[in-house]
């Protein structure tokens, strides 16, 4: 088992030493099992390029996985500790050579120092599977995402209130190196309270990437956001979030693509009745695309409902759509400019106490103007968890 997986292993432990003294609801430990049938699990556009890529016509499989996981929330006078950890071993039956152990884990410390004054500090770790979207060749490549994050809160006058944080990040890959990259953020924001669950402000972000491995073309680069930022809360029913502003990325080199444009975020959530919700997201940003080192501009727009059909019963759905514009990522030939359009819904039933059923449907279509970068792939899931 890689050895990196005992960070998992050693947050699982860290929650199980809790379980004496924490109540029953602030503790759980499970282990689950889910069962996926992928209909194109390397994400090519036909037969003929799924030939070229694993030597088989074939696209199809079945995968299994095993995992074990634990959760706590843990609180100490005005502090809260949450722990969030799983460990998975997925099998496949067909495409064995894609069998991997994967796994998270999510420390943090929501902290407060004197009646307003409050902050959070924690790391994530992501160990998975890299999605084949970009990879043209039919092997295993896993990804670990590690990151360490923190920000402060308090009051600077009595209706402003400052903001600061970052983070500290690191992407690599076993079978690209050349993704590899460390990353780092730093942002302040300043926020005027109108009246009640209202604010206005401002923020400024900025965020460097350095890439371990350049190869032919220097994709590191420095990134400053300046964003105007609305949020409103008109009752527990209704929220609104803007940001709003611009943003400029200086690339190392001119052919990993500076980007100097308006990105934003718009995103309203509004509880239809006690059992359902709806969340709908408007977004423009220049981003990393994991697989892609350089610079791909994202519009996109999704709809996320819940339904709480009963005490047992629970929905969520998922519509998503994406336009890509990889101009800056370094093609040669042409620009490439993708269309991504997601749909999911899934259902858990709550047996009892202990056990949980889930199924779940979500498909993919990718259009581009690179022809070998259209797919349509669809999944069905279907799973059970425990609760120790």
């Amino acid at each position: 088992m890689n050895g990196r997986l005992a960070i998992v292993l050693a947050g699982i432990a860290t929650l199980a030493s809790f379980s004496v003294s924490a109540a029953d609801e602030n503790f759980d430990v499970y282990v689950f099992t889910d069962a996926k049938y992928d209909d194109n699990v390397f994400r090519v556009a036909n037969a003929a390029e799924a030939f070229a890529q694993n030597g088989s016509t074939t696209r199809d499989d079945i995968s299994t996985t095993f995992g074990v996981g634990a959760k706590a929330k843990i609180p100490v006078s005005r502090q809260q500790f949450n722990f969030d950890a799983e460990l998975r071993r997925t099998i496949f039956n067909r495409f064995s050579q894609l069998n991997n152990n994967n796994g998270e884990f999510k420390g943090e410390w929501g902290w407060a120092y004197a009646s307003r004054v409050s902050g959070t500090l924690g790391y994530e770790y992501e160990r998975d599977l890299t999605d084949f979207f970009e990879l043209q060749s039919a092997i295993r490549d896993t990804t670990i995402n590690q990151n360490f994050f923190g920000s402060v809160k308090f009051p600077i006058r009595p209706r402003w209130t400052l903001v600061i944080g970052g983070d500290v990040g690191a992407v690599s890959f076993d079978a690209r190196p050349f993704l590899d990259r460390d990353q780092t953020s730093v942002f302040g924001e300043v926020l005027f309270q109108t009246r009640a669950k209202t604010f206005v402000g401002l923020r400024l972000r900025e965020s460097d990437a350095e890439f371990d491995s350049n190869l032919a073309v220097n994709n590191d680069f420095s990134e400053t956001e300046v964003s105007a930022v609305f949020r409103y809360e008109a009752s527990d029913k209704s929220r609104l979030s803007v940001s709003l502003g611009r943003t400029d990325r200086d690339a190392e080199d001119p052919l990993s693509g500076d980007f100097s444009g308006a990105t934003g975020r718009v995103e309203y959530r509004r509880v239809v009745s006690g059992k359902t919700a709806v969340t709908v997201a408007l977004f423009r940003q220049a981003s990393l695309v994991d697989e892609i080192a350089s610079l791909v501009v994202t519009d996109g727009i999704s709809i996320r409902p819940v339904w709480e059909i009963s005490s047992r019963l629970r929905f969520n759905g998922n519509i998503s759509y994406e336009e890509r514009d990889f101009g800056g990522a370094g093609f040669a030939v042409s620009e490439r400019a993708d269309d991504l359009l997601g749909l999911s819904a899934g259902f858990s039933y709550k047996l009892n106490r202990a056990f949980t059923f889930n199924v779940g449907l979500r498909n993919r279509s990718r259009g581009s103007s690179n022809d070998g970068s259209e797919f349509d792939q669809t999944e069905f899931t279907a799973g059970v968890r425990f609760n120790i």
